[in-house]
């Protein structure tokens, strides 16, 4: 699960009974390539628990959000991804990514459980599943704390796993339907949560693949019809309302913008004000 949430420090993480080199991390990195997500980063603001009982904590948009993982064993740390003793075929993993973290299941059983429960602490009032599949969190005073992009599964070839979520309270669980299905093991699972940072109340980071298809779609279609492809691809109605009545303005700059980090392999990145109006866009690293 990709989570972006921010902490005071990360820990560094050993286990006596398990060393680097017991440890495998390529499946992770791999299904998240696969997946054209952004590859782990330091970040001296996340913290991710040795214990598989304490939760990921971090700041999110000013607010104090924690989230437990369903791991069962201690965790490894194998440069920047932590990786938690497995049972039944499941293994965890969580990592720091430039805006904030991520927990990973790999799945290498095809026993193995479907239901993978990720729990919220009680700042989160309220989950919210979007039309898209992603999900917001909203806090006290409905104020929104951050979205949990859309969930991806991928098995050992890199085909997608059909993958939902479901919502029940705080608790947000994923679901990966690999049994009887035609995949190769292991599967990764990853939903992403983003922010920008403590001054900035969302940040749409678009993937690779997202921001060259919109680039090269800008080529072919009027600036109306560019922003709206641009803002289609925003999860929450409330930013992507703010983008359209916004974006044909700033269509010209935003444009160029995706153009440049598509022809350099690089992601565009679009921040808006807590109303939805873009206000910064850049290309980032991914």
């Amino acid at each position: 699960m990709l989570l972006s949430l921010v902490l005071a420090f990360c820990l560094s993480i050993t286990h006596a009974s398990a060393t680097e080199a017991d440890v495998d991390v390529e499946p992770f990195a791999d299904a998240v390539a696969a997946a054209d997500e952004p590859p782990a980063a330091p970040n001296p603001d996340v913290t991710i628990p040795e214990a598989p009982d304490q939760p990921v904590a971090s700041t999110l948009n000013g607010a104090g959000v924690t989230m437990s993982l369903p791991a069962t064993g201690d965790a490894t740390q194998v440069e920047l991804t932590s990786v938690y003793e497995s049972e039944d075929g499941v293994q965890v993993a969580a990592e720091p990514t430039a805006d904030g973290f991520r927990a990973l299941l790999r799945i290498d059983d095809p026993a193995a459980d479907e239901r993978f429960p990720f729990t919220f602490g009680d700042e989160v009032r309220e989950l919210v599943v979007n039309d898209d599949g992603s999900v917001l969190l909203v806090g006290a005073d409905d104020a929104a704390l951050g979205v949990v992009d859309a969930p991806w599964a991928r098995d050992a070839a890199g085909r997608p796993v059909p993958t939902r979520f479901e919502v029940e309270g705080r608790t947000l669980t994923q679901v990966v339907e690999h049994r009887g299905a035609a995949v190769s093991y292991p599967v990764v699972a990853d939903p992403r949560v983003f922010r920008c940072n403590l001054w900035t109340s969302w940040c749409v980071t678009f993937t690779r693949s997202e921001t060259t298809a919109i680039a090269r779609s800008s080529y072919s279609q009027s600036l109306s019809a560019f922003v709206a492809t641009m803002c289609a691809r925003i999860p929450n109605p409330l930013i992507a309302g703010g983008c359209v009545a916004a974006g044909v303005a700033i269509g010209l700059s935003l444009r160029n913008t995706f153009r440049n980090a598509s022809a350099n392999g690089r992601c565009a990145q679009i921040q808006f004000t807590s109303g939805g109006i873009p206000f910064r866009w850049k290309s980032v690293s991914c």
